[in-house]
């Protein structure tokens, strides 16, 4: 059994970890867990746990930042959620998804990101390789926004180009570049210090398939889709992180919580920035970059919170999704001992 300070895993989770583990001898899994006012983190290896602090790009995961910094400019008065995008970003005349509507990915842009973006990448960088948004400008998604025809469905469907809009948004309103506006806000509004964007860390492992080493995703610091998938943090930033969407007061942070009322074919109810189910209390998102896997779970009621990162990716039950609702179960039967 895997003992922390704190916890020990239960032998379904550890089963799940080895599975994973046992790809390569260069996998790890950084696993954090709240549960009430326990917390417990360590890093898990082929030759077993590690107390050090490693950053891992978390792709996905950071779209839940921006959502707190859109927020943050809303309570403020800078921006208005029902708004359109084209208050803030200057394009021709038509119909445009709201801020609400990008934040909730129910803009009505069904797709994860244009093809004028990401056939030119994956022929030339091939999945994993390289940033597939490496050269992506403010001018390349207003030039898309522009000739793309806002359907109005009101229906959820995710999408990374939603964030890098709000990207170009939030660099128009405040007249910084989205990777000033995100480090500004994460170091002294959430106060985390070992986060960052992903070129400008120094603890930062690196990714595998299988024994093959993949480097950090680079951004250009103008690079809207750093909204998107641009962050590299700690599990130790991360379950302050959690912490904070449990504790905190701050309208901005809790608004982000709430289900929005569009329609989507699955069990699935967008917030603004992560996901709940439709009879759950659990807010959750995925992230992947390159070969780095993220996810967290959190439920404020019971405030628990699961955050799991991983530099390789994982077979289907192996993977780290897998070991994060895996623990998330285990924990509401008490499998998991503190």
């Amino acid at each position: 059994m895997i003992e922390g300070d704190t916890m020990v895993l239960s032998e379904k989770v550890n089963n799940a970890i080895n599975e994973h583990l046992k790809i390569s001898d260069n996998y790890c899994i950084s696993i954090g867990v709240i549960s009430k006012d326990k917390t417990d983190y360590y890093n898990i290896t082929s030759k077993g746990i590690d107390k050090n602090i490693y950053s891992f790009d978390i792709g996905s995961i950071s779209k839940l930042f921006t959502a707190h910094l859109v927020m943050k400019c809303v309570e403020e008065g800078v921006i208005c959620l029902d708004d359109t995008v084209d208050k803030y970003i200057e394009l021709k005349p038509k119909a445009y998804p709201t801020i609400r509507e990008l934040l909730s990915h129910c803009s009505g842009f069904n797709f994860l990101s244009p093809l004028q973006i990401t056939i030119p990448s994956y022929l030339t960088r091939r999945h994993c390789k390289r940033n597939i948004y490496e050269d992506v400008t403010i001018s390349d998604v207003k030039k898309i926004l522009n000739r793309k025809k806002y359907k109005n469905k009101k229906t959820y469907s995710y999408s990374d180009f939603n964030y890098a809009i709000l990207g170009v948004a939030l660099s128009n309103v405040l007249n910084k570049t989205i990777e000033e506006l995100l480090i500004d806000f994460i170091k002294n509004d959430l106060k985390l210090q070992d986060t960052n964007i992903s070129y400008n860390i120094d603890k930062n492992l690196c990714g595998y398939i299988k024994n093959r080493k993949i480097k950090s995703w680079e951004w250009n610091k103008e690079n809207p889709y750093i909204a998107a998938g641009g962050i590299t943090t700690t599990v130790d930033d991360m379950l302050k992180f959690i912490s904070i969407q449990i504790n905190s007061n701050s309208n901005y942070i809790k608004n982000c919580h709430i289900p929005q009322d569009y329609k989507s074919m699955t069990n699935v109810r967008p917030c603004l920035g992560c996901h709940t189910y439709k009879k759950s209390n659990q807010l959750w998102h995925v992230g992947g970059v390159g070969t780095f896997r993220s996810s967290i779970i959190i439920n404020k009621t019971k405030r628990v919170g699961i955050i799991v990162l991983g530099n390789g990716r994982g077979k289907n039950k192996a993977n780290v999704h897998y070991i994060c609702k895996l623990i998330y179960g285990e924990i509401k039967r008490n499998k998991i001992k503190f």
